[in-house]
């Protein structure tokens, strides 16, 4: 029998190994990595918003990543008259198993999110049902779009 191996990713997050293949313990565990390109060197490279918004939603950055992701939301409800940031989203993979592509994770997180944490938090519980409103929007702006996606 093989032991999995333990080594540190980039971000200094311990990752195992089984054979070369990175084990995942939960089906929602990020899968697809979002780079950002935005750096002129490649070992300078950053972690991109939406790698963010995914990979910190829950823990210690949870923070950033729920501002992030209401101004994502912000933005595409009030300023994507175009429908070109939400094409990008529904164009890209998932971050994990569960997800078609990358807008499949965000409703139903705020979802959980306001189940789990928020009842003890006016501020967060506020930002919740702002990004749910803003959710609604997009939906009826975008319904088509939405609905040739999946």
């Amino acid at each position: 029998m093989v032991k999995p191996t333990m080594s540190m990713n980039d971000w200094g997050r311990l990752e195992m190994y089984n054979v070369g293949v990175k084990k995942i313990s939960d089906i929602q565990d990020m899968v697809y990595e979002y780079k950002s390109f935005l750096y002129k060197e490649e070992s300078n490279m950053h972690e991109s918003a939406l790698h963010i918004m995914y990979n910190y939603r829950k823990g210690t950055f949870q923070d950033v990543a729920m501002s992030l992701l209401d101004s994502l939301l912000e933005t595409i409800a009030t300023r994507d008259g175009e429908g070109m940031l939400m094409k990008y989203l529904l164009s890209i993979d998932g971050p994990a198993y569960t997800c078609i592509n990358y807008w499949d994770w965000i409703e139903p997180f705020i979802v959980l999110h306001i189940q789990d944490t928020c009842g003890n938090n006016t501020l967060q519980m506020e930002m919740c049902f702002k990004m749910l409103q803003n959710i609604e929007k997009i939906k009826t702006e975008f319904a088509v779009l939405i609905a040739d996606s999946g």
